[in-house]
């Protein structure tokens, strides 16, 4: 069985596959939207085609993180999505992933434990092999690679 899962945004969205019975990361990508000034419906058509392209069509388990209400503008040198435009790509990731299996929600200070994501991509880049020949500036795989690591872990397949 695999988990499909999804770090969402609207700027850049991280995703990981994984074999669940073998707790294995099968496949790494992002999908690029495009920058805070193409329009956002636009955006929302990147992210939908960029899912329906997985190498995988249909999985146990879906696992997107979701808001925990600390999103703003300030991040992204100004450019950040703010709380209800990152909700709006939140909500698009969900239906479009609801027919690729059940969604599981979780919220970055649930899976992160708080830790920084500077601190959690150097984890990745040094537990997960491979990792480091792939493109990834902003950590966005790093975050699906952890919040995948974390679902699995939760429920007793967890990695290493």
């Amino acid at each position: 069985m695999r988990i499909l899962a999804i770090d969402p945004s609207l700027t850049c969205c991280g995703w990981a596959i994984f074999d669940r019975h073998h707790a294995k990361l099968l496949h790494v990508g992002r999908i690029m939207p495009g920058n805070y000034k193409k329009p956002l419906a636009d955006r929302l058509d990147r992210i939908r085609d960029g899912l329906t392209d997985l190498p995988v069509d249909s999985f146990e388990r879906v696992v997107i993180e979701v808001p925990s209400g600390h999103v703003g503008r300030n991040r992204h040198q100004g450019g950040g999505a703010g709380l209800s435009r990152y909700g709006m790509a939140v909500g698009y990731v969900i239906g479009v992933t609801a027919s690729l299996g059940p969604p599981s929600l979780v919220t970055e200070n649930e899976w992160t434990n708080s830790v920084p994501k500077k601190t959690r991509t150097m984890i990745i880049q040094r537990t997960v092999p491979g990792y480091n020949s792939i493109p990834d500036p902003g950590g966005d795989i790093a975050d699906a690679i952890g919040i995948g690591q974390w679902w699995l872990q939760k429920h007793k397949t967890g990695l290493g």
